[in-house]
């Protein structure tokens, strides 16, 4: 009985330790991709593209009632304040929208300085995730470099023959052990697979725009008529990524207008900052039934960084957090720079949003900080993060070479003038896989990669260590070990508000802890 006690007791006290339980994030259903639709044109009297209902967002004219979040803000303040509503169609066409037109988006060194800070993770994978994604990676950068390579490659790409040999030895092994993936559990045993599997060439994402005007029955966004900003968005999103594979598609009419509070202290939405309690709860309405493999877009009038004085044009949450964060889960974004050809902020942040990081690891201010930490790909694609340069055009790439970049997760002032340029396929390789195990999931009979070799313990961190890739290209066969430690020693923010409004942090484990202490305690009776 003491034991018992003492059991109940810890339960009890681990249990006090959070007020709120996290909610369970849907998993991304595994049905086939949609019909790639090349460049989707948006349009308020176009037809909307078929969607299954699950899918469609709310787009009543109603005011749309506040579904419990986990912000603070779960009530209104005060007696004055109303709802979050849908602008109707009619309003939009008729309504009043901004004369001003918006300056380019050409990011200063402060705006990225403060996108780098609102993109930091919280947290690295753990390791049986690093090496799982360090083996996916290899085997799917041999086969885009074999079957479609990125145009951005600073060259033509080849696997020598000594690393094709180790890779189809590993394959065969693999097979020969396990077989393709089941959809389920893992790969299965041959004699119920088959013995091909089938590799991910290409991906379709569902995306949608949420605008909210900076107050009630104010003019909408710059254009916002006829949408003629969001379908040269689309257009130019499909531009970008269509050479990799990557897909857009529309959902349903493409985007939803919100006017926000009709009065109260929340009634003025002019200016808002990252992970505001406002904020985050009108994601949390305008996104109730979030997937992880469908992107949203939420715009604003005005963002604010970790430096309140300082303008933030966008952030996006990593694809390895995406079930942790729910209805956050996308990329927010200024809206002064969604506007002409396309927005370069827009497309950066859809590459970290796809589980891409900055090629320069991070900016730093001495040399002898310099090129210490990249983003865990080739060589040719680290570049420097010196304060100095890292803002500009041309650069010195940290194996010495120069060149101009161009690169859509640089900070160069030229990334985004050669289109085709900007990502590599060593970059196409890693959004495919994380958006595939993060995001989408895998499905019966995909080609999964796996070393059958695979070690259970991680050698100790190398920070500067070449990458499984780059050992690909080099000819050796890829270290999978090395990998899993750049993963595991890639920089993280301590954790913020956003863990709180996201489910992080030990609430699942706490409640874990007490239900275990009464389940032992009654076995011990």
């Amino acid at each position: 009985m003491r034991l018992l006690f003492v059991l109940l007791a810890a339960g009890h006290v681990a249990a006090q330790g959070s007020s709120t339980l996290p909610t369970e994030t849907p998993t991304a259903p595994n049905t086939p991709s949609d019909p790639v639709v090349p460049t989707p044109s948006i349009s308020i009297v176009d037809p909307p593209v078929s969607i299954p209902p699950t899918d469609t967002p709310v787009e009543s004219s109603s005011p749309v009632s506040s579904a419990p979040s986990s912000s603070s803000s779960t009530a209104p303040d005060s007696p004055d304040d109303d709802e979050f509503s849908v602008v109707s169609d009619t309003d939009v066409g008729n309504g009043v929208t901004a004369d001003i037109t918006p300056p380019p988006d050409v990011p200063t060194l402060d705006q990225h300085l403060e996108e780098q800070a609102a993109n930091m993770p919280t947290e690295t994978f753990d390791p049986e995730t690093a090496r799982s994604v360090a083996e996916l990676e290899s085997g799917y950068f041999v086969h885009f470099v074999e079957t479609a390579p990125a145009p951005g490659d600073k060259q033509p790409l080849a696997i020598p023959d000594s690393a094709s040999n180790c890779m189809a030895k590993r394959k065969r092994a693999l097979n020969e052990l396990m077989g393709p993936y089941d959809g389920v559990s893992g790969p299965v045993l041959q004699a119920r697979q088959g013995a091909e599997c089938n590799w991910i060439d290409e991906i379709t994402i569902p995306i949608h725009f949420h605008f909210i005007r900076s107050a009630y029955k104010k003019a909408q966004p710059y254009e916002a008529k006829g949408m003629a900003r969001l379908t040269e968005q689309m257009t130019y999103l499909n531009r970008v990524y269509n050479p990799l594979g990557i897909y857009f598609r529309a959902e349903g009419k493409g985007y939803t207008i919100w006017d926000p509070p009709k009065s109260g202290k929340n009634s003025n939405w002019t200016q808002l900052g990252k992970s505001e309690d406002r904020l985050v709860r009108w994601q949390t309405i305008s996104n109730p039934r979030p997937r992880t493999d469908r992107l949203v877009v939420w715009v604003v009038n005005d963002l604010k960084g970790m430096d309140v004085l300082k303008t933030l044009n966008g952030y996006a949450y990593l694809a390895s957090s995406a079930k942790k964060v729910g209805s956050i889960d996308g990329v927010l974004m200024r809206q002064g720079v969604m506007f002409g050809k396309g927005s370069t902020t827009l497309i950066h942040e859809i590459g970290h949003w796809l589980g891409l990081n900055h090629p320069f690891g991070k900016v730093v201010d001495s040399k002898d900080d310099d090129c210490k930490l990249g983003d865990g790909l080739l060589k040719t694609s680290h570049l420097s993060g010196l304060r100095s340069v890292v803002n500009t055009c041309s650069q010195v790439r940290c194996d010495g070479k120069t060149e101009d970049v161009y690169n859509w997760m640089s900070y160069s002032t030229c990334r985004g003038t050669e289109i085709d340029l900007g990502f590599t396929t060593d970059q196409k390789t890693a959004m495919f896989v994380r958006y595939m195990k993060f995001r989408k999931g895998f499905k019966a009979g995909d080609c999964v990669p796996r070393d059958p070799k695979r070690n259970d313990v991680a050698k100790k961190a190398a920070v500067n260590k070449r990458s499984a890739m780059q050992d690909l290209v080099d000819g050796k066969c890829p270290d999978i070990d090395a990998q899993v430690s750049i993963f595991l020693s890639q920089p993280t923010a301590a954790p913020s508000e956003d863990a709180a409004v996201s489910g992080y942090g030990g609430v699942s484990v706490v409640g874990f802890v007490g239900t275990l202490a009464i389940i032992v305690a009654a076995m011990l009776l």
